[in-house]
């Protein structure tokens, strides 16, 4: 309703996002859904510990442009770039959700998988973080489900090195559904098939299922585990920052913690 100040951008019949307006109806930053704040600050964590002038994040799957606004807003002189399928998508983010293209934050129309493999083709392994957030009206998009585009952004991102020792870090927002239908979910299956596949391409994958949502979010990088303790030192350092609290309202980090759990990778296998 108007009255709520609010702003919505529908997929079919699904709401693929949501942003709030003020007082001059302008949308602002702040965040309340769970999974763009799970992904923001996961992202953010990671990013921030880069020198900033030599970052590169990639979002593939702009929508509303809430992630891209927000990651751009926390970290002004990093490299954002998104990818949207839909012409009318990236214009509507444009033109009704504020996002505001510029030098350090840019976006194009083209499909995700073919982005990946033209990124990949060209010797570009550059991005720090790569965020996968690709639906269509039908569920999951093949930018995610494809092992060969999941392959291609695991090589896009930048190697592990004696100052990075993990490399980059590659968050994929993944369907599934919850309750009694869940077995007969055709989203869920397929996300069970996309961890199992995150797990050859990455050392260490993590999941986070969402309260909220019918989403769980996987967190992947190289190198060595990063532990519970370590995760939640890394995101309350992030929430102490009051650009980033702000963003991020109502979020309760013990319960995002409890939530976390270690998938497998590589070398440990999760099982069937």
């Amino acid at each position: 309703p108007y009255t709520d100040r609010r702003r919505w951008l529908h997929l079919g019949a699904l709401v693929q996002s949501e942003v709030r307006l003020d007082e001059t109806h302008t949308p602002t930053l702040a965040q309340e859904w769970e999974l763009i704040q799970v992904m923001l600050l996961f992202s953010y964590s990671w990013l921030s510990t880069v020198q900033p002038l030599q970052t590169h994040a990639l979002i593939v799957g702009v929508g509303g442009g809430n992630l891209i606004r927000g990651l751009h807003a926390l970290l002004p002189q990093v490299h954002v770039h998104g990818v949207e399928l839909e012409p009318e998508v990236l214009d509507a983010a444009i033109a009704y959700f504020g996002l505001q293209l510029n030098a350090h934050c840019s976006a194009e129309v083209a499909e995700g998988g073919e982005f990946l493999a033209r990124a990949v083709a060209k010797g570009n392994s550059s991005y720090d973080a790569i965020v996968l957030d690709c639906f269509t009206d039908g569920g999951l998009a093949e930018s995610v489900t494809v092992a060969s585009a999941l392959a291609d952004a695991a090589s896009c991102l930048a190697r592990p090195s004696t100052q990075r020792p993990r490399g980059g870090l590659c968050v994929v927002d993944l369907h599934t559904a919850l309750g009694q239908g869940v077995l007969r979910d055709h989203d869920y299956a397929v996300s069970r098939a996309v961890l199992r596949n995150l797990c050859t391409l990455f050392e260490c994958v993590y999941k986070l299922e969402c309260a909220s949502s019918q989403n769980t979010i996987a967190i992947c990088h190289q190198g060595d585990m990063v532990d519970l303790n370590d995760w939640e030192r890394m995101l309350a350092s992030a929430l102490d920052e009051p650009t980033v609290s702000s963003l991020c309202p109502g979020f309760v980090l013990s319960e995002c913690i409890e939530r976390l759990d270690y998938v497998g990778g590589v070398s440990d296998p999760p099982s069937p």
